[in-house]
């Protein structure tokens, strides 16, 4: 019975209770899922981080150097901004076809190909390292794509999460929700 109190107040659910679920307990999901579910952040912090060569150790709470750096700060930036823009929420939710998302794939890959290569003295960067740059990024961008391809990612949304809309019709106090009796 404890256990099952110290679930509820951290806000997991008690699925041996006699609460009824609107769907699958497994598929419930908050605010703070769906934050998770279209916010990128992670995943590209995580490529800013092999980017820096650096890693962020949670048990000493610091950023460690792992190696050196794969490009200066000038090549990072350039190559952050060209990935943030492609991993936006807004692609998230388009509908793409496959066709669409191989295409934009192979477009994004092609022109970060040509940019590396032909700044790679001005980002002072290892030509024998752009390989493993643009995999790294390319697959980043491909599996954001990916979660909009057919509208997948809508139809998710679709199955589980409902809008309520609320309205009243007093034309004595449009702004009114609670009549007064």
């Amino acid at each position: 019975m404890q256990q099952q109190q110290m679930e509820m107040e951290q806000g997991k659910p008690n699925y041996q209770s006699k609460e009824i679920y609107s769907q699958a307990p497994s598929q419930q999901l908050d605010g703070t899922q769906l934050h998770y579910l279209l916010d990128s952040g992670d995943m590209l912090s995580e490529v800013e981080s092999y980017l820096r060569g650096v890693r962020y150790n949670p048990m000493k709470g610091e950023v460690m150097q792992l190696g050196d750096p794969l490009m200066n700060e000038k090549g990072i930036n350039k190559v952050m901004r060209d990935l943030r823009l492609h991993c936006d929420k807004m692609f998230s939710l388009s509908k793409l076809s496959q066709e669409e998302v191989t295409s934009l794939t192979l477009e994004f890959a092609g022109e970060l190909n040509l940019s590396l290569h032909i700044n790679a003295n001005d980002f002072q960067m290892q030509h024998h390292k752009i390989g493993d740059v643009i995999k790294t990024v390319v697959r980043c961008m491909f599996v954001t794509l990916k979660k909009s391809q057919d509208g997948n990612f809508q139809e998710f949304f679709r199955g589980n999460f409902k809008t309520i809309e609320t309205t009243t019709r007093d034309d004595k106090s449009r702004w009114r929700l609670f009549k007064r009796n």
